[in-house]
């Protein structure tokens, strides 16, 4: 029966898809010791199997999780309006697309006939980090009658640690999804604890800096409605004016920094596209518990401002007492346009008049604006225009806004994912953003989804744009595209490594040979991808 079924090892630079022959194959490789460390032991066979089981054995095996990947369904595979002519897709068709990772009885797989099955391969010990040295893990496959087969994984683990991202990296967390989803009371202790799931899985695959609701952040919302409320700080309107408990917000920040974060990002102060209104901001009042600002209220208009003052001298004063002035970031608005130059500028000014040399990001496209914003989150297909103008410059990517450009969606391979790391090396960025971490809603927040079943905010964003896991009943569930993400950020930080070592040049000519030029050129051969990370290794006596 043998002949019949093939077992062999694939790395993580490729999705398997269950007609189509995986096109590379990788049977050794080399990671540091706090490393997590992917790789997919793939199988297909000629007959449907049933009752197998996968036994893994090693002196890694206790560090290792196997997860069942599994496909999910797509209808909007990716942006036609912008990108027609963009081949670097897995199908540009809806179907069945491997993406989910799901936990698995070992003891009881089947292998279905003339179909290609992946268990993703997860090798990480955490923060005491793997066994230095060179090992060797087996898998065997076996069913009632027999071995169906046997393969070897070598991972040598290099006695040398990653070092910290020298970036800020945020991927938004959505609150109120969270609270809706497991039907949790926000910021409660239920809530915490699986709240704490999420964030540590964030912090596991490179995520560094964490969205804070100051108050329910503006984003993604329709004009006129209201996304639950999930604000950190309590307001007390009186007669005499506004009162502040930050409490909740401290908790919330020291609970962060305990699971890993390095930053903390406030969220925005104005709404998303422009500022011209306030976040929805609750309080207590004579009436009770009250919104006192949202969509009714201008940005700019005196009672506003008035809080604004307020509440931002108690917060610049809560930051330096606390000492996280070099941990923090503040957002004005949300992808302000062109035409929104003039009330940016007011908006920046008052701001800045009272939060003084703390640092504001703020994700944006128009070159104009580089002034006004001490670090711009640029779209990346708009990055072209602020190389050699703006010293200074983060990126982020949704919905795919150029040729090629690196992204994350559930069509695309997963070479075009894993390269923002090297990418982000290259220019250099000063961070990264995302607004997706687990945005399970329509587009403009109008209706909850399933994501297992809707992965376009309901026909809005290409799939796998809003979200990298799943929810279930405890910790998430990781997509590919988490994993994926996550080993493009170590790529970065193995460059930081290298760098430390032999200096940048020498890096960015291997760049140069290998066609690495910017987020929309670069080889879309994983082969020229592996070779080029074994180069670089190789710069420091690394044998990849």
């Amino acid at each position: 029966m043998n002949d019949r079924f093939i077992l062999k090892t694939v790395g993580s630079i490729e999705k398997i898809r269950k007609y189509v022959e995986p096109k590379t194959s990788e049977k050794r490789g080399v990671c540091f010791a706090n490393a997590r460390y992917n790789f997919q032991v793939v199988f297909c066979s000629k007959d449907r199997l049933r009752n197998c089981k996968i036994e893994i054995a090693g002196t890694l095996a206790p560090y290792a999780t196997l997860r069942l990947v599994e496909d999910v369904p797509v209808k909007y595979t990716y942006n036609f309006d912008v990108n027609g002519d963009d081949d670097f897709v897995m199908d540009k068709n809806a179907g069945l697309f491997p993406d989910v990772l799901r936990p698995f009885n070992r003891n009881d797989l089947t292998a279905y006939p003339d179909q290609w099955t992946s268990c993703w391969v997860t090798v990480f010990g955490g923060e005491n980090g793997l066994p230095v040295g060179e090992h060797t893990l087996v898998f065997t496959v076996k069913n009632p009658d027999g071995e169906l087969g046997k393969v070897e994984y070598t991972l040598q683990v290099l006695d040398a640690r990653l070092p910290k991202m020298s970036i800020f990296n945020t991927n938004w967390v959505h609150y109120d999804c969270i609270a809706e989803w497991y039907r949790l009371e926000v910021f409660s202790k239920e809530y915490y604890k699986v709240l704490n799931e999420y964030l540590k899985n964030a912090v596991e695959h490179g995520v560094n800096t964490l969205l804070t609701p100051l108050f329910t952040p503006p984003l993604d919302t329709q004009v006129g409605t209201e996304r639950l409320t999930v604000q950190l700080v309590e307001v007390d309107k009186t007669d005499k004016g506004y009162a502040f408990d930050f409490t909740k917000l401290n908790e919330f920040i020291d609970n962060a920094f305990t699971i890993g974060f390095q930053y903390i990002e406030f969220s925005h102060l104005y709404t998303q596209w422009g500022g011209l209104h306030s976040p929805k901001i609750m309080a207590n009042t004579k009436n009770g518990y009250e919104r006192i600002f949202g969509w009714d209220t201008d940005s700019e208009s005196a009672e506003y401002k008035t809080f604004l003052q307020a509440f931002l001298e108690k917060l610049v004063a809560f930051v330096k007492e606390k000492g996280i002035e070099k941990n923090c970031y503040f957002h004005l608005t949300d992808e302000p346009q062109e035409k929104d130059f003039e009330k940016y500028t007011a908006l920046r000014m008052f701001v800045k008049s009272i939060i003084g040399d703390l640092p504001v990001i703020d994700a944006l496209s128009e070159v104009q604006f580089m002034e006004l914003v001490d670090i711009p989150v640029v779209d990346s297909g708009c990055l072209k225009h602020f190389v050699g103008k703006c010293t200074k410059f983060g990126a982020y990517y949704f919905c795919g806004t150029s040729k090629n450009a690196t992204n994350r969606f559930i069509v695309h391979p997963a070479l075009r994912t894993r390269v923002l790391g090297y990418q982000a090396y290259l220019y250099p960025l000063a961070g990264f953003l995302h607004w997706g971490f687990n945005f399970w809603k329509t587009e403009l927040s109008k209706h909850n989804i399933d994501p297992y079943f809707v992965n376009d905010a309901g026909g809005a964003f290409p799939a796998g744009d809003s979200f990298t896991v799943y929810p279930t009943q405890g910790a998430p569930l990781d997509s590919i595209r988490n994993e994926i993400v996550s080993d493009g950020w170590q790529d970065y930080r193995e460059l930081l490594f290298v760098e430390q070592k032999v200096g940048r040049e020498k890096i960015l000519e291997l760049f140069a040979k290998y066609g690495l030029k910017n987020v929309n050129e670069y080889s879309l051969v994983e082969d020229d991808y592996t070779a080029l990370r074994a180069e670089i290794l190789r710069l420091v006596g690394i044998d990849a």
